[in-house]
This record gives structure tokens, C-alpha cells and sequence, in this order.
């Protein structure tokens, strides 16, 4: 009746392994049976045998492809991360020449403002002794 796939897939092996079961138990019971039965029995018994060999191939090959897949993420990744810090180290250092461009306008700025001052002292005082005239003692 409808059946799913898997468990039809399922009934399938169950039943392969019953009569994988019976052929064994066949050929141990009756070791001097018929050539044919022997015969038949021995080439089901290596069919199944090539198929679970061919599906141990099949998965090596799959992890070996997914180890390579995750050593390449891996690689990757660092790759990424080694970026990411170089961009950091980039930032950091513009903000320290920031701060040192800052400091130094700062500084700049108060020299400036020192040098107004001395002027503006310097040009009264000039100013004060040229009105004045020099006095003879």
C-alpha cells in the first residue's frame, strides 16, 4: 500500500540479511550439497560482499573530500582573521597619528597664542616708548 522509500528500503535489507542468514546457514548444513547451490551461494555471498567494499571506497572518499574542504575553510579563515588584524593595526595606528596631530596642533596653537601675546606686549611697549620722548638725565 504506500509505503515510504525508506522503509521499503529498509524492509529491502532486512530481508537481504534474512537471506544472506538462510544461504549461510544453507551451506554450513549442508557442506556437501550441490555444486550449483554452492556455487550460487558463494557468488551472492562475494556480490554482497563487492557492494559493501565499494561503498567503503565511496565514504573514504567523501571524508577525504570533506577533510580537504575543512582544511581549506580553515585556511581561509586564518587568512581572514590575519586581515582583519592587520586592518586593525592600520586603524589604531591612524588614530594614534591622530592623536599625535591633535596634540601637536594643540601645541601649535599655543605657541601661536604665546607669540600673539609677546607681540601685542612687544607693540604696546614700542608704541608707549614712542610716544614718550627720551629723556636726557
Amino acid at each position: 500500500m504506500g509505503a515510504s522509500p525508506r522503509l521499503s528500503a529498509v524492509d529491502q535489507i532486512k530481508q537481504n540479511l534474512e537471506t544472506m542468514a538462510d544461504d549461510q546457514q544453507s551451506i554450513s548444513s549442508n557442506p556437501f550439497g550441490t555444486m550449483d547451490s554452492n556455487a550460487s551461494a558463494q557468488a551472492l555471498l562475494s556480490a554482497r560482499i563487492d557492494y559493501v567494499c565499494e561503498q567503503q571506497i565511496y565514504y573514504t572518499k567523501k571524508l577525504e573530500n570533506e577533510r580537504r574542504r575543512l582544511y581549506e575553510t580553515d585556511r581561509r579563515i586564518l587568512r581572514a582573521r590575519t586581515a582583519i588584524l592587520q586592518r586593525r593595526k592600520q586603524i589604531s595606528a591612524v588614530k594614534d597619528n591622530s592623536k599625535a596631530v591633535s596634540i601637536a596642533t594643540r601645541a601649535v596653537a599655543k605657541c601661536e597664542n604665546k607669540l600673539n601675546l609677546i607681540l601685542v606686549k612687544n607693540n604696546l611697549t614700542e608704541k608707549v616708548s614712542h610716544s614718550k620722548p627720551f629723556s636726557t638725565l
